[in-house]
């Protein structure tokens, strides 16, 4: 049986994709049949898989050291996002590689043997090879990258560091890529359209789609309420995943549409209370309802008719996985993978373009896309596609 350790910069308390990945990525430990997840490495924690030890993701969620602690990471957030290019820097390094180099350091300490490395972010493989020189181990483990963004560019970061000019932040970027590139063993793509558009060749790039566990569903007599669609937006409110697009939709839709919806926004970050004054603002405060961080998303999804997430930039969202295996209809804007989520039956695609977020709202509001039909093909489609049954059977890393 060969080992895994996995390192990761995220703190593994964090409500987000990356570790709703490496959870999963654990579960498969039942599955695999020559691989077992053994240790995983954050800046914060080390988790010894062996000794019981399971992913703590929203551990202190609603208590009052977790409600400090997001006001501070609020403000911090905003003051460092500023088009200032010091603050930009000093937040992209200490967010994406301060914290990887923590993880690392916790790798190295702990001196156990493994057979494989999976890193979770860039920053993590980059100090690894960087202190790989410092190290005595004569055997070295493989190691692989797994790309959660859309490609290999950096776009994310491009959005969320307003301060830097983008030819800068694309040249330091860049540049530990190429460096991290000439030494890895292999680089995992969660989408076929990053996986077509990366620079590695071949056999040094890999592709599996994300997968989630799944939980039974019945919809024999569903309940659907004609007066109400009920949308909903399960993301970080980090400006990326467009909250704000929908808000900017429903001002401009016409009465008769808008008292037949109602939006649920399931999630936490800098945004939120932009957001809700944003809906104070527009006089939208009956039509939408502001959830906050939840652990019970996938008994909210049961009531739920339609995802919607205008994004900017994406990788695999796990939150939309999990809102096709409650069957529901998507609408999702054609960035990172999400138009291998979205086939005909499945949702419409959509621009960031308020108009055209408006016409595929009143789309469905109007048109009889939400059915037993269409629910049930939704969640056959995550099923065959995308659930944690395939994913452990699909993950080839080497």
């Amino acid at each position: 049986m060969n080992k895994i350790s996995i390192i990761t910069g995220s703190e593994l308390r964090q409500v987000q994709g990356v570790n709703y990945f490496i959870k999963s990525f654990i579960e498969c430990n039942k599955s695999f049949k020559d691989i077992y997840v053994t240790k995983v490495y954050s800046s914060m924690q080390v988790l010894n898989i062996d000794n019981g030890d399971q992913m703590p993701i929203g551990e202190d969620q609603g208590t009052a050291n977790y409600a400090v602690r997001t006001r501070v990471r609020t403000i911090l957030r905003k003051i460092l996002t500023l088009r200032f290019y010091p603050f930009a820097l000093l937040r992209y390094e200490f967010n994406f590689y301060y914290n990887s180099s923590k993880s690392v350091k916790k790798y190295f300490d702990d001196n156990a043997s493994t057979d494989y490395i999976l890193f979770q972010e860039l920053g993590c493989a980059y100090y690894y090879f960087r202190y790989l020189n410092r190290s005595s181990r004569l055997i070295l483990p493989k190691t692989a990258l797994v790309i959660h963004t859309e490609d290999d560019s950096g776009s994310m970061l491009m959005n969320t560091f307003k301060g830097f000019g983008r030819r800068d932040m694309q040249r330091r970027f860049d540049k530990r890529r190429d460096f991290v590139y000439s030494r890895i063993d292999k680089v995992i793509y969660i989408s076929r359209k990053a996986y077509n558009n990366s620079i590695l060749p071949v056999e040094k790039r890999g592709f599996v789609y994300n997968g989630s566990p799944d939980i039974p569903y019945s919809f024999v007599h569903p309940e659907f309420d004609v007066k109400k669609m009920r949308f909903v937006c399960v993301g970080s409110f980090v400006g990326r995943k467009g909250q704000d697009k929908i808000l900017e939709a429903m001002k401009i839709m016409d009465s008769d549409h808008l008292k037949k919806m109602h939006v649920t926004f399931v999630g936490d970050g800098p945004e939120l209370d932009n957001v809700k004054k944003q809906a104070d603002t527009y006089r939208l405060t009956e039509y939408v309802t502001f959830m906050g961080q939840r652990n019970d998303v996938a008994e909210i999804l049961k009531n739920m008719d339609v995802f919607i997430m205008p994004s900017m930039v994406e990788g695999l969202p796990m939150s939309v996985i999990e809102a096709m295996r409650a069957g529901l209809f998507l609408i999702l804007t054609d960035t990172g993978g999400n138009i291998e989520l979205c086939d005909k039956n499945c949702g419409y695609v959509c621009t960031r373009e308020t108009q055209d977020i408006l016409e595929k709202m009143c789309r469905v509001i109007d048109g009889a896309v939400i059915s037993v039909e269409q629910k049930i093909h939704s969640r056959e489609r995550f099923v065959k596609e995308f659930s944690l049954e395939v994913w452990h059977a699909d993950m080839r890393m080497f």
